[in-house]
């Protein structure tokens, strides 16, 4: 594991390591965002609705962190917006 900002993941591109942590936690919060934002979209194909999406980051707060639930559930909320101008 490296402690310098070298480039990380299968993207490789502008997703730095901030600090050796393990895994599932050395993404920038750039690459966090895009990771949720791409989850979000395929739980919404699988037929979840808004409540679900909401109790499952209800239960990522415990886990990850208030903050990073709620910044989690703003993305969510973008997709929901886009989803329903778009008529899915």
């Amino acid at each position: 594991m490296t402690t310098d900002a070298e480039p990380t993941g299968p993207g490789k591109a502008g997703c730095k390591a901030r600090h050796p942590r393990p895994a599932t936690t050395d993404l920038d919060a750039r690459c966090r965002a895009l990771i949720t934002d791409l989850q979000i979209r395929a739980t919404w194909r699988t037929g979840a609705i808004r409540s679900d999406v909401r109790e499952v980051f209800q239960h990522v707060a415990i886990h990850a962190g208030v903050p990073r639930a709620n910044h989690a559930l703003k993305i969510a909320r973008g997709r929901a917006a886009v989803r329903a101008t778009r008529g899915d």
